[in-house]
């Protein structure tokens, strides 16, 4: 069950038919527990978004996150030991707390996922290629 949730809320029921699968990823990926990346606080009920990326080109994915206040950081290298550090690339009430829905992907053409697509509530959506660990560089207005 997902920590914070009322009982029941963030359970996932798994078929029968995709039990073996499961069993084949956690041999291939070594997953065999649920791992705890930080202790409960009041800090992660403010993520309005979460999505991975290949940021900072470290061995497992980065993880990038817009807060509530529009804050947005990148946690490198995100792994079952937990966080390793977190890189500001947006301050608070910045434009971004009016980001409505962002996703992480390769849509530039590069072979690893660190452009960002963002719709704004407006309705406009941008795409900011080759995010990395300095930040975001560019922003190309795709719609709007």
């Amino acid at each position: 069950m997902l920590q914070g949730l009322p009982h029941g809320v963030g359970r996932v029921r798994v078929s029968c038919s995709l039990r073996p699968r499961l069993a084949r990823l956690r041999r291939r990926y070594g997953v065999t527990k649920e791992s705890v990346l930080s202790k409960a606080n009041t800090t992660w009920p403010h993520a309005e978004q979460i999505s991975a990326g290949a940021f900072t080109g470290k061995a497992t994915n980065d993880l990038m996150v817009r807060w509530s206040d529009g804050e947005t950081t990148i946690y490198p290298g995100v792994d079952t030991a937990g966080f390793h550090g977190e890189i500001k690339i947006r301050d608070p009430k910045s434009p971004w707390l009016n980001a409505k829905v962002l996703t992480v992907g390769a849509f530039v053409g590069n072979k690893s996922a660190q452009d960002v697509l963002v719709r704004w509530t407006d309705g406009k959506l941008s795409l900011f290629p080759a995010v990395d660990a300095a930040g975001l560089h560019t922003e190309v207005k795709l719609v709007g």
